[in-house]
């Protein structure tokens, strides 16, 4: 097919019109060109403009290398001047505890104490009725006479004393096998115990009677023995006491100790032992 070319015969061949396609490619070419041509030249270079915190430090290290370290503009830290102290010691002021009197050192106290402890233990059982019998033998008809006993017109009386709120008990054996005490105080033949004190512990100056009547006591071997009923005391210790007893006027006196701890038949000691009547010599 031959191509036909007469619309331009008669002169040079015009040139041939590009398509709206390629204007519009032209230009979008053009201005991305334009844009790259902009964007080349960084906004740091430019003096007008303001620069912003990268929020890092740039540091040169040893071997002259820089190196980024981050930070915080809000939080950061200054470190405080670095004080340096000298090694010589400040000097400090001696101090000397101030003397105590002897009764207050610490050595002196418990020492002191129980030297005062032993003294008031001493004071104490000075003074304590227990510690001793005193007023001599002389004392035991005045404690019966005061206590509501019979002392007088009797063929046989025993007493007892001591002093302090124990309970000492006295007791009898009849010829007959009776025992006359707290328990039974009365025989068949006026036999009787008309004192009996401290069943409770009431007073510091007791006493205890046994006694026949003149006249009324049978004849026969009597047996007399004291016996710890009770403690009332706070403490426990021993227990002097003193006895009597009297056969148709003949008198005789006893001194014992009641030893801490027993009670009962336990703790008995013998008395007296007497025959009645006494045959006169």
């Amino acid at each position: 097919m031959t191509e036909d070319s007469s619309w331009w015969s008669g002169g040079d061949k015009p040139e041939q019109s590009k398509p709206e396609q390629a204007k519009g490619e032209s230009k979008a070419t053009e201005s991305k060109s334009e844009a790259l041509e902009k964007t080349s030249s960084s906004p740091i270079e430019s003096e007008s403009m303001p620069v912003q915190e990268s929020g890092f430090e740039e540091l040169s290290g040893d071997d002259g290398v820089e190196q980024v370290q981050e930070s915080d503009p809000e939080t950061s830290y200054t470190p405080p001047a670095v004080v340096t102290y000298s090694a010589q010691p400040a000097a400090t002021a001696a101090y000397s505890a101030p003397e105590l009197p002897w009764y207050r050192h610490p050595r002196t106290l418990p020492l002191a104490g129980f030297l005062l402890f032993v003294a008031i233990l001493a004071i104490v059982d000075r003074h304590s009725p227990a510690s001793s019998t005193a007023g001599g033998f002389d004392e035991i008809e005045k404690r019966v006479t005061a206590a509501g006993g019979r002392t007088s017109d009797v063929d046989i009386r025993a007493s007892l004393m001591w002093n302090d709120r124990d309970d000492l008990d006295l007791h009898c054996r009849t010829p007959e096998g009776v025992d006359i005490w707290w328990h039974n105080k009365f025989d068949n033949h006026g036999g009787a115990l008309d004192v009996d004190q401290n069943v409770q512990g009431e007073t510091t100056t007791p006493v205890e009677n046994v006694r026949w009547p003149k006249g009324q006591a049978p004849p026969g071997q009597y047996v007399f023995w004291v016996e710890n009923y009770a403690y009332h005391e706070p403490v426990v210790r021993p227990i002097p006491y003193r006895a009597e007893i009297d056969v148709q006027g003949h008198i005789q006196h006893i001194e014992g100790v009641m030893p801490p701890g027993a009670t009962g038949v336990y703790s008995a000691q013998r008395l007296f032992e007497i025959t009645y009547p006494q045959q006169q010599q």
